[in-house]
């Protein structure tokens, strides 16, 4: 199979940066960027007949986004407020602090407000199975020895320890972020957290998107452990993991 031959063309005018990719000299997508004095980012992508198929408005990171896909017949926007998927009523609501934000188009579906819904129902069934669940022993057993394996095939470290590399990230978490969620996991008697699969190939920086916590004794402590990582699976896309008396609870963090 023949592998196009990739160019890549980048232009600045006026303070737009254009970006043209080819495949065998042939332009196959461009892309405009450009920052306004607002401080608002518009980005812009065209095939390769000059259509534009995507655009984003955006200010700082997703504190306030409107992505719009052009297909046809039909077109769909997807909303962000303070970086979290929205609804259109609430991207409208936060578009009153940005004047030159475009306004979202009642006339379709608002995708957002049913995912959300979709995912607020999970989050209750989860939620109510997790009330009703009884412990199963033998699965507990599986687990800790599916985190045990992890830690030693991975060489999983100190997760507490290896954080005091100031390169060192958690998954999709910046900085400030990974170190609130450890200093949250040591307060409530995480005293062994194991930071697995640590990426080094863009050394100094290392990250991992996998930590293996050890389960504090104390009972409110451990369902406020449960808790947290249930939060973190659901924004991931993932199911909670219900307490089977194990001694270890997986995070999943990319």
């Amino acid at each position: 199979m023949h592998s196009p031959r990739v160019r890549i063309e980048d232009d600045d005018i006026n303070g737009k940066k254009i970006c043209r990719r080819f495949e065998d000299d042939i332009l196959v997508e461009e892309s405009h960027h450009e920052v306004l004095p607002s401080g608002k980012t518009i980005a812009k992508w065209f095939d390769r007949n000059g259509g534009i198929v995507r655009e984003m408005h955006t200010y700082g990171t997703l504190e306030i986004s409107l992505q719009i896909t052009y297909t046809h017949p039909k077109s769909w926007e997807t909303y962000f407020v303070k970086r979290k998927l929205a609804t259109r009523k609430k991207y409208e609501q936060a578009r009153l602090a940005y004047p030159d934000m475009p306004a979202a188009n009642v006339e379709i579906i608002d995708t957002n407000a049913e995912l959300l819904s979709a995912a607020r129902e999970q989050k209750r069934s989860e939620a109510h199975s997790a009330n009703r669940h009884t412990p199963d022993p033998a699965r507990g057993k599986t687990l800790d020895e599916w985190c045990e394996k992890l830690i030693a095939e991975t060489n999983g470290v100190d997760a507490y320890g290896w954080f005091e590399n100031p390169k060192a990230t958690l998954g999709e978490m910046n900085r400030a972020n990974g170190k609130r969620l450890l200093t949250a996991l040591k307060n409530l008697g995480c005293d062994k957290v194991f930071a697995c699969d640590i990426d080094r190939t863009n050394s100094p920086h290392e990250n991992t998107g996998n930590l293996v916590i050890e389960l504090p004794t104390d009972a409110n402590n451990r369902a406020s452990v449960f808790k947290k990582i249930a939060r973190i699976a659901q924004e991931q896309g993932y199911s909670a993991t219900l307490d089977d008396g194990q001694s270890y609870i997986y995070a999943k963090l990319d």
